[in-house]
């Protein structure tokens, strides 16, 4: 059977009203994942929910609450107008091609990450400063700088070890590669030798070593990139 799977995404969009009635605005992304049933290329007419996608989003068809941190949710307003169906499926019929979804298949493909849990404390603790030193006023710079002093300083002139100016081939061993990697992603964001920070960090994700160079220096000269 044909299956519909809808990701919501909020994103924040101004605050409103005055201090004593303050409200938080947001605005939904909604993305459709279209699956069929044999996960070939069809049309809309398998996903009527898709096809009338309009019509289930109608003043009193549906709801949204906002929660936090495991809270009761609150009910949300909905001021946008509500969509157009004729104008959906003037762009949208039946017909209309469908590339069915499918996960990508990372089944042994090395890759780096980073410790996504020391960033979510980070930007937590620095976003809780922020309520503290300006609850309700935009901070100002001072205050961010005093908020995320690890990303201020990541816009920086460059400081400690300078990367290496040799071919990310020439790196024989992991440890090299962990140590240049390390050097790159501190440097990421700061300007050197005139160049602006988009062009340096540029020239930063081409010179950083991908995890498949990684896996391919410890798979041995059988293995192929």
């Amino acid at each position: 059977m044909s299956q519909m799977t809808l990701v919501w995404t909020a994103l924040p969009n101004e605050l409103t009203g005055d201090v004593a009635n303050r409200r938080l605005r947001l605005s939904a992304y909604v993305s459709m994942r279209l699956t069929t049933d044999d996960s070939t290329d069809g049309t809309l007419a398998s996903f009527p929910d898709a096809l009338n996608w309009p019509s289930l989003l109608q003043p009193g068809t549906f709801s949204i609450a906002v929660s936090g941190n495991g809270g009761a949710g609150t009910a949300a307003t909905v001021l946008s107008p509500p969509p157009d169906l004729q104008l959906w499926q003037d762009l949208f019929s039946a017909t209309t091609r469908v590339v069915s979804h499918a996960p990508d298949d990372l089944t042994g493909r090395p890759f780096n990450t980073y410790q996504a849990g020391a960033v979510h404390d980070e930007v937590r603790a620095g976003h809780q400063r922020l309520s503290q030193t300006s609850p309700v006023a935009l901070p100002t710079r001072h205050q961010l700088i005093d908020a995320l002093p690890d990303l201020h300083g990541a816009f920086g002139p460059a400081v400690g070890p300078v990367l290496p100016a040799i071919p990310v081939a020439e790196l024989r061993s992991d440890a090299e590669l962990t140590q240049f990697q390390s050097l790159a992603a501190r440097d990421l964001l700061r300007p050197s030798s005139g160049n602006s920070v988009p062009q340096h960090g540029a020239s930063r994700s081409r010179s950083t070593p991908t995890g498949r160079q990684r896996g391919s220096r410890n798979a041995g000269p059988a293995c192929t990139g």
